[in-house]
């Protein structure tokens, strides 16, 4: 056999070899994030009045997430979602955002890769639907209301119980608030439209 085909046949078999993904465990799980994330706000009587702000974001969630024996590979989990942070346009206090999401969130979990009994790679798709609330300083406003978005991601699982995410999110829905300067209303608005960032989730 030439060296070639000796190479071929070697690569072929390791990645068959890694292919076959050791079974992810269904359960109950925790985790913890860090991101960053962006916000943008602005004030639909003045154009000027529009600016994006960013910065650090962190939070905890717990679900459960289930796989089937027929289709080892495919899971779906769901969970709640809690993270709090504070964007940033300047160093300025009065030009942030302080923001707090509360959302139940539901995932589509696919593992494509593992390498013996102890590592699995995969990738997350799914929807979140909650509640945003952000404090706005500078017009000592509270702007809450429904929000939704998408998550994607990729995760590697750990001996079972450990694993590690890099997440996304895209939001899609602004919240507002209105009142009024004399007689004349005023709506301001609130979006956070993209966060990213790194999670570990424990499985019990």
């Amino acid at each position: 056999m030439g060296i070639n085909k000796m190479a071929l046949s070697l690569a072929v078999a390791g990645v068959l070899g890694a292919s076959s993904a050791l079974a992810e465990q269904s359960g109950a799980f925790i985790g913890v994030q860090a991101g960053f994330g962006t916000s943008n706000y602005k004030i639909d009587t003045n154009p000027s009045a529009e600016a994006d702000f960013k910065g650090l974001r962190y939070g905890i969630m717990f679900g459960q997430k289930g796989f089937s024996s027929d289709y080892p590979y495919f899971g779906i989990r769901y969970y709640i979602l809690g993270d709090y942070g504070v964007y940033k346009f300047t160093d300025i206090e009065t030009f942030e955002i302080n923001t707090f999401n509360l959302s139940v969130n539901l995932d589509a979990l696919f593992n494509f890769l593992s390498f013996g009994d102890d590592f699995e790679l995969g990738v997350f798709a799914g929807v979140g639907l909650g509640y945003a609330y952000h404090k706005v300083p500078i017009s000592e406003m509270i702007v809450s209301g429904f929000d939704a978005g998408v998550n994607l991601g990729v995760r590697g699982n750990i001996a079972q119980n450990h694993s590690v995410e890099f997440y996304t999110h895209f939001g899609f829905i602004e919240q507002e608030v209105k009142t009024y300067a004399g007689f004349i209303p005023v709506t301001e608005k609130v979006s956070q439209p993209y966060q990213a960032g790194i999670r570990y989730v424990y499985t019990f």
